[in-house]
C-alpha cells in the first residue's frame, strides 16, 4: 500500500459509530416492534419541520444518556414522511441515534403511534402505552417526569 494511502487510512478511526439512519417500518411492523420490548420504552415522535420537536430533541437525547443502563430504552420515530433525510441530517448533527419512520401518510403514522401531533413522548411498558404527552404540553420538565415515573413504576 502506498504511504499516502496508509496515512489517510490511519486518520479514519476504526471504532467510529455508524451515522444515524432512518429505518422504514409499516404500521404493523411498528406494533410488533413495540410489543416485543421487555423493558420500559420511551418513544419520542418528532419531525424536523416541527420547531418544538427540534428544540426538544437535544433534551430527549440528554435524558437518554442520563438513563442509559437504568432499565429504560429510548426509541425515536421520525414523522418526516416526505423527506426522511431531514431527520437523518438533524440526528447526525446532534450525534443522535438512528430513527424509525412509519412508512405511511402522516395521519396513518400518527394514528399508529396514538398521537395527533409532534412532538410526542409515549411511555410503554410491556408493549402497552402507559402515558403520552404531546404538542405544546410536552416540555423538558414534563419529559423528564414521564421518564422518572416509567422507571419508578418498573422497579
Amino acid at each position: 500500500m502506498p504511504r499516502a494511502a496508509w496515512f489517510l487510512l490511519s486518520l479514519v478511526p476504526f471504532s467510529c459509530a455508524s451515522p444515524p439512519t432512518v429505518r422504514d417500518l409499516s404500521a404493523a411492523d411498528w406494533q410488533r416492534l413495540i410489543e416485543s420490548r421487555e423493558t420500559p420504552t420511551i418513544v419520542f415522535a418528532w419531525a424536523s419541520w416541527s420547531r418544538e420537536s427540534v428544540e426538544l430533541l437535544p433534551t430527549i437525547l440528554e435524558l437518554a444518556q442520563e438513563y442509559e443502563g437504568r432499565g429504560v430504552e429510548f426509541l425515536y420515530v421520525s414523522l418526516d414522511i416526505d423527506d426522511p433525510l431531514n431527520a437523518q441530517t438533524l440526528m447526525r448533527e446532534l450525534n443522535g441515534p438512528s430513527s424509525y419512520r412509519i412508512a405511511a401518510a402522516l395521519e396513518e403514522a400518527s394514528a399508529a403511534l396514538g398521537i395527533t401531533e409532534p412532538p410526542a413522548m409515549i411511555g410503554y411498558r410491556g408493549g402497552t402505552a402507559q402515558s403520552t404527552i404531546e404538542g405544546d404540553a410536552l416540555s423538558p420538565e414534563n419529559a423528564e417526569a414521564l421518564v422518572q415515573a416509567l422507571v419508578a413504576n418498573h422497579l
